[in-house]
């Protein structure tokens, strides 16, 4: 257990303080909006989407340190990715963070495990990536 709480501070903890794709886009095509309203998290999510491949990805806003590391792993997972692919991964990483997928994940979800024992910091990981997913299924419908 040592071990896991350890790699969940080193890796929250790096990415918090340096975050990847965390900027903003306002030439972006679409910006999603991701809000927690319990405790305040909030970001705009930027992307252009070409062909139904996601490009152009970034994310800029506030909230703690899980969420925002959180924000970094989905950049870097999603980034070039078609639309059917990123609602893969988005599938997988909430079975992961749920705890009802164990076996194989990108290395990149592990630290985000040990929330399963934090039920109250569960929507901070996945804030960005529900509103992604949402984004990503309205444009599968149109």
């Amino acid at each position: 257990m040592d071990k896991m709480r350890n790699l969940y501070k080193e890796v929250i903890l790096k990415l918090n303080k340096s975050p990847i794709g965390f900027k903003t886009n306002p030439g972006a095509q679409y910006v999603i909006e991701a809000y927690n309203p319990v405790c305040g998290d909030q970001y705009k999510i930027y992307f252009d989407l070409k062909d139904d491949i996601i490009s152009n990805f970034s994310y800029h806003g506030y909230g703690c340190a899980i969420s925002k590391a959180s924000g970094s792993i989905m950049m870097k997972l999603m980034q070039s990715r078609k639309i059917d692919e990123a609602l893969d991964l988005y599938i997988l990483f909430e079975s992961v963070i749920s705890g009802k997928h164990n076996l194989d994940f990108p290395e990149d979800f592990q630290a985000f495990t040990s929330v399963q024992q934090h039920p109250g910091r569960i929507k901070c990981v996945t804030l960005v990536w529900d509103e992604m997913a949402t984004a990503l299924n309205s444009f599968k419908k149109s």
